[in-house]
């Protein structure tokens, strides 16, 4: 254990950051045989330009806390030293070559390229040290200064030098399978566990994990309710990483990764700004919050520092920038809104003593920690919007009015969290018990079940890898794979359950409710005593709101229930509260619905997405199910069609009628409605809703063919709203032959403006990458062999610096490499902390672009954790959407951003399951089906490809399949979705265009 202050802290984790050249590989053209002695130089190069003229530029570090920076990067590095250690590589030899392989499948490789010229790295530089000059100077109160400059420049490093243009160098021209910033990421990620002046291996890792997220997330009638529960658990589980992070640094977090990530952003510009817990402000207030701050401590740059940060990551994330006083906000603010963050993660928590911070010696303090800092992040998201509600009108006036009434019992989360805890220092003694002192039960507990070690010991005789640097080199896999068994096993740890909230409690005989506000509950009314929520089932109604029938086939609510909810809420002052106002009972509508019960947990969470309501692009279910239409209107430039006389035969007035066929993001601020609503809009009117929904469609339709919008104009703008191409490619077959039906006038505008029909369906998407697991715990990487075969390509591409042997010695290498796995009883490479990192970072910048391309197709993204997606689409692009989001996973071999390859894209099959609903379904049963038949279904299918022999093994596989089924049809078909093969895609491309087929030329029989 160390002690250590902040500066300390902070100048070690900056020098293991910076202790590589950002352009390393690149430098060996120019060093020659001299890189070795020269590049540590070079590094120390941009150490200094980085920390130029801070208050850290002139503070060194100690001869003890350098020699940690050396341990991580050896630890880190583990499989590239496996290669070079086993074989007597020469001297002052090096191998310059350009590509990297991709981690999972060394066959593919895509090449970095080099800068022209020496200029872009100091740019890229100059603007680091720029940033962190003025950050220096804004924080200069802020208790954690140091700790916090070395957070910025953890967070800005990478996004800066891509913003520049700049391709990452290789971390090891030898191992080319991940980037040398991977490397730097690793490392220090790696020193949390070195914190010791002998360097001695300790602290705890960690697995923190909300158990029932399916049961949590689908409990939910509105699109709301879902996106709620999904961003609710995001920031539940980043708030614990956040508390961690701004302790010790954003390090610590082990997975998701924090590099590149919006929330660590977030996190950054919430410390800069003195939030404290009320980071969620940046989402709704951000100019109001850098404008105070400004005043009040009179930082002239901070305004500054934050929009040249803001414009950074918008570029890099290509999301097109809007003004900040429009609704929704910059493009990151956007993303601070999507559920990004998976419901469990994995962090390093460092045993030292640091400044006035409580020292955390065992598992139990790390829990206590833990479970406090849960409760004080619900409790930070509960307030958030009880302030947000309260200080508004209306329906936000009497949401607020709801919360702050169950305010006691929403102070206990609804659950706790799962967490793993393991003792690194004792995992890793049991690595040295297993491989030195040949205990094979200790072997069994960490896996290594296959392990000879005999054989081991005899194979490592004649290497430079000795048994101790082995033992750390598999410390890493070990943790990453075992830690949630292992921590159920006392001498590595300890596993901490979760515990549900109880609502009653078993005392003298009798069941008690535990607040008075559950006791409210036993009320005459009902003669049970008591209802369960109508969402989630699990917790007593608070708000019951039950039916009533004013005309044949429309149903309201009862006005005793709408005055119970008003007295709830504690208002006063609108209109006769002896007679609901109709407007406050159209108002409710569009928050609830008839029949609905609502329980604590299930009533905060749609007060939640209440309270977002002026930043959310979409608001409802109707919103996505209506906009594939909306946009064809605005489009074609027929929104004039909304704006005339004959509105007035269908019931409504013109501008309800613009309302729902306007984004959401034009009409939130309309009060009187506050989301987009068919039902809620019927209601109001006093119209039964499937008359509505009838005589909007004749009015489009009717309107449509009236407007003389010809029929190849009509058509081209279909087909992009589906996502037909519609320019000269090889995919726009359909559409090129009716494009020449519509020019000939062999379709007519009649049938393609049937398209114009009111939609009440949308489509419910669910997709789950194949194998994943097994992926990233190293189960299913590619074996030795094929990382073998990447010498050829080095052979044919790159150029020996040195001796000439230096292949040679790479063969020897490599195949060492391979006799070392075989005698650890591993088929495939353990996973490093670099390759982890690479991992890491490839499913953030997934989740990223599934909102994108969500967001593209007029959808609302539920959650992506960059594996696992969920989405709700209009019907028409759901078939598009889903082939985007399958080709984004993977199909080129890498991630790019900036147009730049950055990390390895995972090899695997994404499978999807469609499911078509219509709005007025129960929500939370359509998700539960979708899925089921993705688990039942598209998991568990097996093709056989029809270009290769059937015993071959090589043309069958499973998974990576679409299945899609209908809550109105018991049927259901099921699609490869194996894009890289041809007669694959062009079997979805003509799915994906079906809709245009049943317009014009196919029966819908």
């Amino acid at each position: 254990m160390i002690e250590m202050d902040y500066v300390k802290l902070a100048l070690l984790k900056i020098n293991v950051l910076l202790h590589d050249p950002l352009n390393k590989s690149f430098l060996l053209k120019k060093l020659g045989q001299e890189f070795g002695e020269k590049h540590k130089d070079e590094a120390k190069g941009f150490l200094h330009a980085i920390l130029n003229r801070t208050s850290l530029a002139s503070v060194g570090l100690k001869k003890t806390l350098m020699e940690i920076v050396g341990e991580a990067d050896r630890i880190a590095s583990a499989f590239d030293r496996w290669i070079l250690r086993t074989s007597d590589w020469p001297p002052k030899s090096y191998v310059y070559y350009g590509y990297l392989h991709n981690v999972f499948n060394p066959s593919v490789r895509v090449e970095l390229k080099e800068p022209s010229s020496d200029d872009t790295y100091k740019e890229a530089i100059l603007e680091l040290n720029e940033i962190l000059i003025a950050v220096d100077k804004c924080i200069s109160n802020v208790p954690e200064k140091e700790l916090l400059l070395y957070n910025t420049l953890y967070t800005l490093l990478e996004p800066i030098w891509y913003s520049k243009g700049l391709s990452p160098s290789l971390a090891d021209t030898r191992t080319p399978t991940h980037t040398v910033f991977d490397h730097l990421y690793a490392s220090v990620a790696v020193s949390n566990m070195l914190l010791d002046e002998d360097l001695k291996i300790d602290g705890f890792y960690v697995v923190v994990d909300f158990p029932g997220i399916q049961r949590f997330v689908n409990a939910g009638r509105k699109t709301g309710d879902m996106w709620a529960s999904s961003w609710l658990l995001s920031n539940l589980v980043w708030s614990l990483d956040e508390y961690f992070m701004n302790i010790y640094g954003y390090d610590v977090v082990v997975s998701p990764t924090p590099r590149l990530n919006p929330y660590t952003l977030r996190t950054l510009l919430s410390r800069l700004l003195s939030l404290k817990d009320q980071g969620y402000r940046l989402i709704t207030d951000l100019d109001e919050v850098v404008k105070k701050k400004k005043e009040s401590e009179s930082i002239d740059q901070l305004e500054v520092v934050v929009k040249r940060i803001l414009k950074i990551f918008e570029t890099l994330y290509g999301i097109e920038e809007s003004s900040r006083s429009s609704i929704g906000g910059t493009g990151v603010q956007r993303l601070w809104l999507q559920p990004l963050i998976p419901a469990t993660t994995s962090l390093i928590i460092p045993k030292i003593k640091l400044n006035n911070i409580q020292l955390l010696n065992t598992e139990d303090d790390v829990a206590k920690k833990i479970n406090e800092y849960f409760v004080k992040a619900w409790n930070g998201v509960v307030e958030f919007v009880e302030s947000r509600l309260t200080s508004g009108s209306d329906i936000h006036q009497i949401m607020g009015g709801v919360i702050k009434s169950i305010r006691d019992i929403l102070n206990t989360p609804p659950q706790g969290v799962n967490i793993a805890i393991v003792r690194i220092a004792d995992v890793y003694k049991a690595i040295r018990e297993c491989i030195i002192d040949k205990k094979r039960d200790t072997c069994d507990e960490l896996g290594l079940k296959n392990i000879d070690l005999e054989s081991l010991h005899q194979k490592l005789q004649n290497s430079k890898i000795d048994l101790e640097s082995l033992a750390k080199s598999l410390l890493w896999y070990i943790l990453v794979t075992r830690s949630t068994t292992l921590a159920r096993i006392y001498r590595y740890g300890k596993f901490y359950n979760h515990i549900l909230r109880p609502f009653w409690i078993y005392n003298g005989g009798q069941l008690k409710p535990v607040d008075n506000i559950v006791e409210r509950l036993e009320d005459e009314k009902f003669e049970e005593g008591w209802i369960p929520c109508s969402l989630c089932g699990q917790e007593p109604a608070y708000i019951v709101l039950r039916k009533e029938t004013k005309i044949p086939n429309q149903i309201t609510f009862k006005e005793e229930d709408i005055k119970d909810l008003l007295s709830i809420a504690n208002i006063r002052n609108i209109g006769d509260r002896e007679g609901i106002p109709q407007g406050v009972q159209n108002l409710i509508t569009y928050i609830f619905k008839p029949g609905e019960a609502l329980g604590p947990y299930c009533l905060l969470k749609r007060a939640l997405y209440v309270s977002f309501r002026d930043n959310l692009e979409m608001l409802s279910t109707d919103d996505v199910a209506l906009s594939a239409v909306s946009k064809l209107l605005k489009n074609l430039g027929l929104t004039k069609i909304l704006d005339r006389k004959e509105i007035e035969s269908i019931g409504l007035s013109k501008e309800d009628l613009e309302y729902l066929f306007t984004p959401s993001l034009e009409i939130s601020k309309d009060d009187r409605k506050p989301f987009k609503d068919i039902y809620a809009l019927a209601n109001a009117y006093g119209i039964n809703y499937e008359d509505l929904v009838n005589r909007i469609t004749k009015y489009l339709v009717d309107s449509c063919r009236e407007s003389g919008v010809k029929p190849e104009e009509l058509l081209k703008n279909i087909a992009h709203i589906i996502g037909t191409p519609v320019n000269e490619s090889p995919d726009n077959t359909t559409y090129s032959l009716l494009m020449n039906l519509a020019k000939n006038n062999e379709i007519d505008v009649d049938s393609l403006c049937q398209f114009l029909s009111l939609r009440t369906q949308y489509a419910i998407v669910r997709g789950d990458a194949d194998n994943i697991g097994k992926i990233i715990s190293g189960e299913m990487f590619y074996g030795i062999e094929e990382y073998k075969r990447m010498i050829e390509s080095i052979k044919n591409d790159s150029r020996a610096i040195g001796s000439e042997d230096v292949y040679k010695h790479l063969e020897q290498g490599y195949e060492n490499a391979k006799n070392i796995l075989e005698t650890l009883g591993l088929s495939s490479l353990p996973l490093s902390p670099a390759i982890h990192q690479a991992v890491a970072l490839s499913l953030m910048l997934t989740a990223i672009s599934d909102y994108k391309i969500v967001r593209e197709s007029g959808g609302i993204l539920i959650y992506s954790g960059g594996d696992d997606v969920a989405a709700l689409l209009p019907i028409e692009p759901a078939i598009d959407t889903v082939i985007k989001l399958r080709k984004e996973f993977y199909s080129n071999g890498f991630k790019k951003i900036n147009n730049i390859p950055i990390a390895s894209a995972i090899p695997t099959g994404r499978s999807f399951s469609i499911r078509f609903a219509n709005i007025m379904d129960v929500m939370s049963t359509e998700i539960f089906n979708a899925m089921e038949f993705l688990e039942n279904r598209a998991k568990k299918t097996e093709w056989s490809i029809a270009e290769g022999s059937p015993s071959d093994k090589n043309s069958i596989y499973k998974k990576d399949t679409l299945v899609v089924t209908s809550s109105r049809s018991s049927g259901e078909a099921l699609f490869p979705l194996r894009i890289d093969i041809d007669s694959i895609q062009n079997i979805l491309n003509l799915i994906r265009d079906t809709p245009l087929l049943l317009l014009t030329i196919l029966s819908k029989n």
